[in-house]
C-alpha cells in the first residue's frame, strides 16, 4: 500500500481541489469520509481535515480527533482557521505541511502511468476484457490502455449508438479508432431499445437507473451474441476519483445526485469480479497525462466531458402538471422575486425575475437540491455585461434560498408553458442541432479549449409540444471544483443566438449565469 496523505472531508467543496493539489505535487493522497476506521489509516504520513466552518463538522471532529491524534500523525485543520479558495494556486501551506510529514514525492507521471498498467495486469490475470467504448477521452485512453498490457486478441471494444449520442458522433469514433490502428472493436446500433425503456419517465434519477440497467441487458446479449464466456470475459468500467467518492455514503451526506453506474446490479458484477474500473483512483487531469504517456492525439485526449449517458441527461422532462405544493413555491418564489433589488446593477425598470417552472438539481451550500431556477430578463439591448450578471445572479440566490439556478433570458416567445414532453428521438435531435451550432461557433471562435464543458439543456416549456426551451450551460472549471459559467465573447455569443433563432422549434433561449460546485455542472 502507498504511503500517502489522508483528506478527511467534512462536505467540504475544496476536498477534492486539496487532494489533487497534493497529487500535482508529487504525493499520493486519498479522500476518506468522517467515519474513517484506523484500518484506513495504514501507511498515512499525514492528515487533512477538509471542513466548512459549521458546528456540525465542528462536533464531528471532536468525535473522531481522539482516535486520531493518538496516532502521532501531524494534522493540518482547512476550516475555520483558513480561508481556503480555489482562486488562489498558492500551494506553499500545502508543501509546508508536507514537509513536516516526512514524506517522500511518490506520484509523478511515470509513477501514475506504471501503477495504472500493473493495476490492470493485476485485475485482469486469465481474462479477457469487454469495455463499451464512448468516445470520450476517458475510455479512450482505457482502451489504449487494455490494448498496451493485454493485446489486441484479449480486447474487445463495443461502441452502442444508445441513442443520445452528439451529431455524426457514431461516424467520428469510428474514423478516430482506424486512425490509431485499433481493429478490435464493433458498433451496435440499439437506440430503440433504450429510448423505449424511458419513454415515459420523468423521474431523472429513474431514468439514469433505467439507462444503466439497459446497458447491462444489452451487455448480457452481447455476450450472447458473441459467444463470450463469463468465466473468461470481464466488463471495464471509465469511473473516475471523483466517481467514486461521490458514490461513498456517511453521515455527512445530503443527496440527490446519486452515481450512473452504481446500481445493484453493477455493484453485484464488481463484487464477483466481473468488472474492473482502470482509473477509479484517478483524476481526469491524470487521465489526460495517461493519454499522452501513450502518444495519443491531443485532439482525444483533451476533449470536453461526455457522460457515458449523452444528451438524456440534458432532456429535462415534464408530464404537464405541477403540484399544488409546486404550485404554491412557485407563487411564493416569484412573490420573494419581485422583492429583490437589483437597482445597483440595472436601472429600476430594466429588469424583471420570474421563476422558471421546470425543477433542476444543484448545489446550496453543503447541500444537493432539486428546485425552480429564477428567470432574470433585462430590457437592455446590451445584456452581456458577464460581470455585473454574476453579481446579480449571486445576490438573488443569496436572497432567495427557493431558487438553486439563475438563468439570463435571450430571448422568450409569449405564452410559454410547462408541457408534457419526455426523452424522445425527436427532442434529442432539437439538443443535437442547437450543441453543434455552439460547439462549432466555440470552435470557430477560438473559445473551445477556454472550456471545460458545455450543455445544451432540452427544457419542457414552450408555446407547444413539438417546441422547446434551451438553455446554454457551457462552464470553465479550476480543478473540477467550482463550476463557473463562461463569460462567451459577445461575437461568439451573437452568432450562436442568431444561428439558434432561425430553428423554428426554439421558443425561448436562457443562459445559465450560475456558479457553483460539480455537482451542478449539469441540470440533471
Amino acid at each position: 500500500m502507498k504511503e500517502k496523505i489522508v483528506v478527511i472531508n467534512f462536505e467540504s467543496e475544496y476536498a477534492h481541489f486539496i487532494a489533487k493539489n497534493i497529487r500535482f505535487l508529487g504525493y499520493y493522497s486519498e479522500i476518506q469520509n468522517p467515519n474513517i476506521i484506523l484500518n484506513d489509516l495504514e501507511n498515512t504520513k499525514g492528515i487533512i481535515f477538509a471542513r466548512k466552518n459549521d458546528e456540525n463538522f465542528t462536533s464531528a471532529i471532536s468525535e473522531i480527533n481522539e482516535q486520531i491524534t493518538n496516532l502521532n500523525i501531524p494534522i493540518l485543520d482547512l476550516g475555520k482557521e483558513k480561508d481556503f479558495s480555489t482562486k488562489s494556486n498558492d500551494n506553499k501551506f500545502l508543501e509546508n505541511f508536507i514537509e513536516t510529514c516526512n514524506f517522500k514525492k511518490n506520484w509523478e507521471v511515470q509513477q501514475i502511468f506504471e501503477y495504472t498498467l500493473e493495476k490492470i495486469k493485476t485485475e485482469t490475470i486469465n481474462k479477457n476484457v469487454l469495455l463499451f467504448l464512448t468516445g470520450e477521452f476517458k475510455s479512450t485512453v482505457i482502451f489504449a490502455l487494455l490494448n498496451k498490457v493485454l493485446g489486441k486478441e484479449r480486447v474487445l471494444g463495443l461502441h452502442i449508438n444508445n441513442g443520445f449520442l452528439r451529431e455524426n458522433e457514431i461516424e467520428i469514433i469510428t474514423q478516430q479508432y482506424i486512425n490509431l490502428g485499433f481493429t478490435n472493436f464493433i458498433l451496435e446500433d440499439e437506440s430503440e431499445v433504450f429510448l423505449a425503456t424511458i419513454q415515459k419517465i420523468i423521474n431523472p434519477q429513474e431514468k439514469q437507473q433505467i439507462i444503466d440497467k439497459t446497458f447491462l441487458e444489452v451487455h448480457n446479449e452481447i455476450f450472447k451474441k458473441l459467444n463470450l464466456l463469463e468465466n473468461q470475459w470481464i466488463l471495464a468500467q471509465e469511473k473516475t476519483y471523483p466517481d467514486v467518492i461521490e458514490f461513498g455514503k456517511s453521515k455527512f451526506s445530503h443527496g440527490i445526485k446519486i452515481n450512473h453506474n452504481k446500481i445493484a446490479e453493477v455493484q453485484s458484477l464488481i463484487s464477483k469480479g466481473l468488472i474492473i474500473e482502470p482509473l477509479n483512483n484517478l483524476y481526469n487531469e491524470e487521465i489526460i497525462l495517461i493519454g499522452k504517456t501513450l502518444g495519443l492525439p491531443e485532439n482525444l485526449i483533451c476533449q470536453h466531458p461526455f457522460s457515458s449517458q449523452g444528451l438524456s441527461v440534458n432532456t429535462l422532462c415534464s408530464n404537464d402538471v405541477l403540484s399544488s405544493q409546486e404550485e404554491r413555491d412557485i407563487k411564493k418564489i416569484n412573490q420573494n422575486l419581485t422583492k429583490i433589488d437589483l437597482s445597483s446593477f440595472f436601472n429600476i425598470n430594466d429588469y424583471s425575475l420570474k421563476a422558471l417552472p421546470v425543477k433542476s438539481i444543484g448545489k446550496q451550500s453543503v447541500f444537493n437540491t432539486n428546485k425552480f431556477p429564477a428567470i432574470l430578463t433585462l430590457k437592455s439591448k446590451n445584456i452581456f455585461d458577464w460581470d455585473l450578471l454574476e453579481k446579480a445572479s449571486e445576490k438573488i440566490l443569496e436572497k432567495n434560498f427557493e431558487v438553486n439556478r439563475v438563468i439570463l433570458s435571450i430571448y422568450e416567445k409569449e405564452n410559454c408553458c410547462i408541457q408534457e414532453q419526455f426523452c424522445t428521438k425527436e427532442r434529442l435531435d432539437q439538443i443535437r442541432q442547437v450543441d453543434k451550432i455552439v460547439i462549432d461557433e466555440l470552435k470557430t471562435n477560438n473559445e473551445y479549449d477556454k472550456i471545460y464543458q458545455h450543455f445544451t439543456i432540452n427544457v419542457p416549456y414552450s408555446c407547444s409540444k413539438n417546441s422547446c426551451s434551451i438553455v446554454l450551460r457551457p462552464i470553465i472549471s479550476e480543478n473540477v471544483v467550482t463550476a463557473k459559467f463562461a463569460k462567451l465573447s459577445t461575437k461568439t455569443l451573437n452568432n450562436i443566438v442568431e444561428k439558434i433563432q432561425k430553428l423554428d422549434f426554439v421558443d425561448a433561449l436562457y443562459y445559465d449565469i450560475t456558479n457553483n460546485t460539480p455537482i451542478s455542472f449539469g441540470w440533471e
